[in-house]
């Protein structure tokens, strides 16, 4: 659930952390989710979508507030699910590599040129939002417990998974490459 069902001082709470963090935080899934969780166990069923980021599943350098808050929707998720499986209750995290949506088109980027921030990494192929909507509508038909996609984003996550050194190995060069577009020195 990326919208708030809560009450109307919470969606204004909402506004105000959106206003003041962006979408450093994961507001929507903290506050929607306990507002559907309680109808659907009344009714018995019912299935939470919660939209993370492949940044949830996977370490996101120089974008630690990101990934961290994406990290917690998967975590709220998949322990939700756990609880919620014998109510009746389905709960499925969404967690997207790079799909082509307008939020690039506006998003506010701190040091660093907006090309770079809104294009994927490397060899890394943008899917089309009608590609990712059938494959979130195709998890949810399965009751997956994580949605992931596309492809590279599940292979980073075994990967990661299999051979989390790997990772200390490859993010150095990438970091000072990345650290090499600011525009804005670094304080010392």
């Amino acid at each position: 659930m990326n919208a708030s069902n809560g009450t109307e001082e919470q969606a204004v709470e909402v506004l105000h952390l959106r206003k003041t963090y962006g979408d450093t935080v994961a507001v929507d899934d903290v506050y929607g989710t306990p507002a559907a969780y309680p109808i659907m166990v009344g009714q018995g069923f019912g299935h939470i979508v919660n939209t993370s980021s492949a940044a949830g599943l996977v370490p996101m350098p120089l974008n630690a507030p990101y990934s961290t808050a994406k990290h917690a929707v998967v975590g709220l998720s998949l322990s939700l699910r756990l609880e919620a499986a014998d109510l009746g209750v389905k709960v499925s995290a969404v967690c997207p590599g790079y799909v082509r949506t307008p939020i690039f088109d506006t998003a506010v980027t701190v040091n660093l040129p907006r090309e770079l921030a809104s294009r994927p990494p490397g060899r890394i192929k943008w899917m089309e939002a009608a590609q990712a909507a059938r494959v979130i509508l195709d998890g949810v038909a399965r009751n997956q417990a994580v949605i992931a996609f596309p492809a590279y984003t599940r292979w980073a996550r075994r990967a990661i998974s299999l051979f989390p050194r790997a990772l200390d190995r490859a993010a150095p060069r990438q970091i000072r490459e990345m650290r090499s577009y600011r525009t804005v020195a670094a304080p010392k």
